[in-house]
């Protein structure tokens, strides 16, 4: 009875033309001697390569230095391991977070780095601030205009239809080449001296106008036309005949009549 040229173990009858008795067997035998992984050369030899406690390995891959009984200890020391780690990791994760609580209740948790701390951030934008209001305070002449005082200075605009934003918001968003732009259309004044100033220009500077033409020079329909419109309401025509003859919707005349719109005239 023919054996298998790797394994040793007798062929049957029915296949005894064949060399091994299994596939694997014919694969183990061809790769013997080749490099697996980088590995270097096995030796060349007849005699099946054996295990770590002496014994043949012939029933498991060549390129492979355990027997049977040696590769389940070995993949049960790895098991091993491997749980032992996992439990580590959940007993460091475990104590971080109670570190992590017990930082927030005496408050002094550092969840985030320094960098990205509020105050650390808020630090950044003062010294950004302050270096930033310095360069344009100089340029403006570094006093105030009215008293001559070099503390507590602002930037006050000399004309309100030219103002874009104000010069402190503008330093923080903006861009400074724009920032500068806008602060050579204000002069230096000391704080008394700008409120002093805005006080007594306050009702043309500040207060918005009485008139409602001015507020309403975007609208379609003028002051004149509403007054005709509510009229012709109260007269009793139909808001579509209204609309058609202004040129408008009758979601604007229903507006009118209804107060949403237009309530001041």
């Amino acid at each position: 009875m023919r054996k298998c040229l790797m394994c040793s173990i007798s062929i049957e009858d029915k296949h005894r033309r064949n060399k091994y008795c299994s596939r694997s067997c014919s694969a183990s035998h061809t790769q013997l001697g080749k490099p697996s992984n980088n590995r270097k050369l096995a030796p060349k030899s007849s005699k099946p390569p054996a295990c770590v406690c002496g014994a043949r390995i012939s029933t498991f891959d060549p390129r492979r230095s355990r027997c049977v009984s040696c590769a389940k200890k070995h993949k049960a020391d790895t098991r091993r391991k491997r749980a032992s780690l996992l439990k580590k990791r959940k007993d460091a994760a475990k104590a971080k977070l109670l570190a992590t609580k017990k930082q927030k209740l005496n408050g002094t948790s550092k969840t985030r780095p320094d960098r990205y701390t509020k105050s650390v951030r808020r630090a950044y934008q003062l010294a950004y601030y302050s270096k930033r209001k310095s360069i344009l305070v100089k340029l403006l002449g570094s006093k105030c205009v009215d008293c001559g005082s070099r503390k507590n200075l602002e930037f006050d605009h000399r004309r309100q239809d030219t103002k874009i934003a104000a010069v402190s918001t503008m330093i923080l968003s903006k861009s400074f080449q724009s920032t500068k732009l806008e602060a050579f259309k204000c002069d230096l004044r000391c704080r008394t001296c700008h409120s002093a100033r805005t006080k007594r220009l306050g009702h043309v500077m500040y207060k918005r106008k009485e008139s409602s033409e001015s507020r309403r020079t975007s609208h379609k329909l003028s002051i004149k036309d509403v007054r005709k419109i509510k009229a012709l309401l109260r007269n009793g025509m139909v808001q579509q005949d209204i609309a058609s003859n202004f040129g408008v919707s009758r979601g604007t005349i229903s507006a009118i009549a209804t107060g949403r719109t237009w309530s001041d005239v």
